[in-house]
């Protein structure tokens, strides 16, 4: 088992370096300023994952995103309506 925490990008009052400091050996994380239902693009994901990557000081800080959570999923895809298939 590895102590994993989550994390909300860089305007978490909890920076990488606090984590690192604490122990903390990977994170759990999302996308989490993009609209419900936004395609989240290898760009994004990409920028979310040299985030967690670098220290403050732009070392690197060692830490994977090791899960995604929060996945967000319209109410058309809940409710089965609408547009829900595209």
């Amino acid at each position: 088992m590895r102590q994993t925490w989550r994390w909300f990008g860089p305007r978490d009052l909890v920076s990488i370096d606090d984590m690192l400091q604490a122990g903390v050996e990977g994170v759990v994380s999302a996308l989490h300023h993009l609209p419900t239902g936004a395609a989240w693009s290898p760009e994004e994901i990409a920028r979310r994952q040299a985030e967690i990557g670098r220290r403050a000081d732009g070392r690197p800080s060692g830490l994977a995103w090791e899960v995604v959570e929060s996945l967000p999923v319209s109410e058309d895809i809940k409710k089965q309506k609408g547009e829900w298939r595209t």
